[in-house]
């Protein structure tokens, strides 16, 4: 019996020593700085199992006084979480004499810290390897192409709101992120890292302040799973356009993304009321450089897409469908590009008379759009010519007769500010000064005030 006993014991122990050779096998201590000289951002390992990725994050400034920082993250990837993070500050003291040591650079902060996060990422069973910078998209595998694109919204309060969507060419696409950014910097997405088994990535995004000291920039990581969670919409289909326009807020533009006949293609989505009745429009972009406008009219609470639509060439990958509202007049603009700086568009007009959206012509080579309330027949339009926009365009302008009809100009000429009036074919100068006015940051607002102006001075109402 006492034999067996110590027997039991022995056993124990013995494969408690091998597990603990196993585990230390398993951990055996690593450079978890190996990836460290990366400027910016390194990887420093995953988990086995793929779920929890490490990384750390390097920046420093050069500004009043040096000062720089290194944060390290233990992030798990399925919920975007983070379930770790250390983060080391360093400042020049503007005190005295006193010397304050300042890493300048990710390899020589990472030694500072090293012996401080090292335990950290044993506990979390971080092992190293892989990839030691971001790989590019697209990811290709399978027959299959993954990419990651970025759609932002008008800017509000003095922010930029943006999402990031995972876009695969056999199974859809998804939002992996939302979030906004501040005006003055720049977004980009630089690559992906693989986990252990492939099934799920690190997207990493950069938002870089390149515009004002200290030029800092913050990294998103973002998990994507590479087979889940895609949404597939084929909007060649009327049964889904119909679903998307059932759908849609009435209150406001809908920019979404579909697949179409496999190739990526984007879609927008407005609506209104003229005289008791609900119209909607529906942009999809067919081929790289043209979109395609369908027309919908809402009958006893039913949405019905009408029997015709209209192709439009675009200039970018993006295309937004506007309402248009002259009088008692009523339309959907198609822009070329949301972010093409003169904002040419396409007008689609409803005309009663034919119960269908006729194109205007000529509205395309207007550029942007704007409105005065008290005067609803009316619009005038801005269009920036050279001179770091100190060289304008803008006309007050009226739709006739499915035409466009330019009622008066204003501009700058880089030095000359002018007004003409249009009356048919004739032109006539009506004053001439100084452009100092109108190159302020105000300089929209200025102009218009100056239409109100002069919509009051020669009774433009109509």
């Amino acid at each position: 019996m006492k034999v067996r006993f110590l027997l039991i014991i022995v056993t124990f122990w013995s494969a408690s020593v091998l597990a603990q050779q196993s585990t230390e096998s398993k951990f055996v201590k690593q450079d978890f700085g190996w990836a460290a000289n990366n400027a910016g951002f390194f990887p420093i390992g995953w988990t086995r199992d793929g779920t929890y990725f490490a990384y750390g994050t390097f920046s420093y400034s050069m500004t009043i006084f040096n000062s720089s920082c290194i944060r390290v993250v233990v992030q798990d990837i399925v919920s975007d979480q983070v379930v770790w993070n250390f983060q080391n500050n360093w400042a020049e003291s503007l005190a005295g004499d006193i010397v304050m040591y300042v890493p300048n650079s990710s390899e020589a902060a990472w030694k500072e810290i090293q012996a401080t996060v090292e335990e950290p990422l044993y506990q979390y069973q971080i092992e190293t390897g892989g990839y030691s910078k971001p790989a590019p998209f697209p990811l290709q595998s399978d027959g299959d192409e993954l990419n990651i694109e970025i759609t932002e919204q008008p800017e509000v309060d003095y922010t930029i709101p943006f999402e990031v969507r995972a876009v695969s060419n056999n199974l859809g696409v998804k939002r992996i992120f939302r979030s906004v950014r501040d005006p003055m910097s720049e977004i980009s997405v630089l690559g992906y890292f693989p986990n252990p088994d492939g099934s799920r990535i690190a997207v990493i995004i950069a938002v870089s302040n390149v515009y004002y000291p200290p030029y800092a920039t913050t990294y998103h990581v973002i998990g994507c799973h590479r087979e889940f969670g895609f949404e597939k919409q084929n909007l060649s289909s009327q049964a889904v356009r119909l679903n998307l326009i059932q759908h849609s807020d009435s209150a406001s533009i809908e920019l979404g993304i579909s697949l179409l006949s496999g190739p990526l293609n984007d879609y927008s989505i407005n609506r209104f009321n003229l005289s008791g009745k609900e119209f909607a429009g529906l942009c999809v972009r067919s081929l790289q450089d043209s979109a395609d406008v369908f027309f919908y009219t809402k009958t006893n609470g039913q949405w019905f897409e009408e029997p015709y639509h209209e192709r439009v060439m675009i200039a970018g990958w993006l295309t937004e469908l506007r309402m248009f509202e002259s009088g008692l007049r009523r339309g959907f603009t198609v822009s070329k590009d949301l972010e093409y700086k003169h904002g040419f568009a396409t007008l689609f007009l409803y005309d009663p008379a034919t119960d269908r959206f006729e194109i205007v012509d000529g509205f395309d080579k207007l550029g942007q759009i704007f409105y005065l309330k008290e005067y609803p027949n009316v619009f005038y339009t801005y269009y920036s010519c050279g001179c770091a926009d100190a060289c304008w365009v803008s006309r007050l302008c009226s739709v006739q007769n499915g035409k466009v009809e330019i009622r008066m100009e204003i501009g700058c000429t880089c030095t000359e500010f002018y007004v003409t009036s249009y009356v048919g074919e004739m032109e006539k100068r009506l004053e001439s000064s100084s452009c100092e006015d109108y190159q302020s940051d105000l300089k929209f607002e200025v102009i218009e005030a100056k239409w109100r102006t002069l919509a009051k001075t020669y009774s433009l109402r109509d």
